[in-house]
């Protein structure tokens, strides 16, 4: 019966839950019900790796995983040696895991700081069972399965903190980091403005062309990077993409981080955004965003609008998105952007949904193959008609915030910059 209980369990988890967060109450589990005897913490495994056999669970919030984590627990039956794969991972950070004595260890240290990129990526199902050349050969498709070999001989990356060999097989949740030394990086508008700035934190107007965090061949050429050049370890709060302008918080230390990235501190932030076609109307879209599976770029999203997500949807999040005409007109029009959610790409996803595109918008303009033509350097001068603007017409005009510390309430506006400004709209028929 034992045996039969696991097979059942674990075939519940792994295609019902596969991440669930569980909360619990703070001073125990639900009904004040206490593990005391081994055998009857089936469901509830890890709770020995934090509190042991006889206490209470005081922790509140956790990730109900099956398969296999380093941050876990594998628990046995007294009854079978039948292993029960069964986690339960804080979703907060626990205390710093011991960082192993050796080369790799101060290997690691050196890079961390602003003189030298390292590149991080953690091993998702996709990666499971695969070398470490062959899954940096298709991962990342700049470089060849050779040149990564080669890269992995002169230790320029590191499995959990130590040197690997190329033929080492990765497991879930194993980290990769990579030491690329310098890599020429595209040119940016490395500008920006500081619209508020106190003891605790900065709320930065940044340009149309300027990446927010370190990502691909941009380093040097970031916010992140400028940024900690001047205060020294910044922390931000939210991001933008790349073509994205205006208005994000930055915090200057982890606590007030923390406290801003909390979902439910009260954050208001406005967009301005031009569109194709006429908005004439207020809308309040509530629905869902879904992987858009009929589009060839991966990443591309579409807003459902209803109640429940539709049938067969993948990667599925609520979204909620209001959306008034700022300045509506015959072709194009200026939408105020309202997201009461978080979510990736969610108010250029809504709007395309909508039927209502960003201009310059190559992923979810008029044509999404534009997107794939620019990484492949084949973006022709008709494509470009057809975005009319150089870059997506997306801009963060303002941020209303309650400050983490003194609770006073916190408002940055930023001015449409002059690539969108009511100087060059004329051109484009908007007025």
């Amino acid at each position: 019966m034992d045996s039969v209980f696991q097979v059942i369990l674990i075939a519940i988890l792994e295609n019902i839950f596969p991440e669930k967060c569980l909360t619990f109450p703070e001073n125990g589990l639900p009904e004040r019900l206490e593990f005391r005897k081994y055998w009857m913490c089936k469901a509830f495994a890890g709770i020995f790796v934090f509190k042991g056999i006889t206490g209470r669970l005081k922790m509140r919030k956790f990730i109900l995983l099956s398969g296999v984590d380093r941050r876990g627990a594998r628990v046995y039956s007294k009854q079978s040696d039948a292993e029960i794969h069964i986690f339960l991972k804080k979703t907060c950070a626990g205390p710093p895991r011991r960082r192993p004595a050796g080369s790799a260890g101060k290997m690691k240290n050196q890079f961390e700081d602003l003189t030298r990129r390292v590149i991080r990526s953690s091993i998702d199902w996709s990666g499971v069972g695969l070398r470490l050349d062959d899954y940096l050969a298709a991962r990342f498709t700049y470089r060849s399965a050779d040149e990564w070999r080669e890269r992995i001989a002169r230790r320029e990356i590191l499995v959990n903190d130590l040197p690997a060999e190329p033929e080492r097989i990765l497991a879930l949740h194993d980290r990769l980091e990579y030491f690329p030394g310098d890599l020429p990086e595209p040119e940016a508008e490395l500008s920006y403005r500081i619209a508020y700035e106190d003891d605790e934190l900065l709320i930065v107007d940044k340009p149309g062309n300027l990446c927010v965090h370190p990502s691909g061949p941009f380093f040097r050429h970031t916010l992140w990077h400028m940024l900690c050049s001047v205060y020294g370890k910044i922390h931000l709060v939210n991001r933008l993409d790349r073509e994205t302008s205006g208005l994000l918080i930055a915090a200057k230390n982890p606590k007030v981080a923390a406290k801003l990235g909390k979902p439910s501190w009260p954050v208001r932030k406005e967009y301005l955004a031009l569109v194709f076609g006429s908005f004439p109307e207020p809308v309040e879209a509530y629905g869902f965003l879904v992987r858009d599976t009929a589009s060839p770029v991966r990443k591309k999203r579409r807003f459902v609008a209803g109640e429940r997500p539709p049938a067969g949807a993948v990667e599925i999040e609520s979204a909620r998105t209001l959306l008034c005409p700022e300045k509506p007109g015959r072709k194009f029009s200026m939408v105020r952007a309202v997201p009461e959610t978080g979510r990736l790409h969610q108010i250029r996803a809504t709007l395309f949904s909508l039927g209502f595109p960003l201009l310059g918008d190559k992923l979810y303009g008029p044509d999404d193959s534009i997107y794939l033509k620019i990484r492949s350097n084949a973006i022709t001068d008709e494509d470009r008609a057809r975005l009319v603007l150089p870059r997506q017409a997306l801009h963060s005009a303002r941020l209303e915030l309650r400050h983490p510390l003194s609770g006073e309430t916190v408002v940055a506006e930023s001015p449409l910059p002059a690539d969108l400004s009511a100087c060059n709209l004329g051109d484009i028929g908007l007025y």
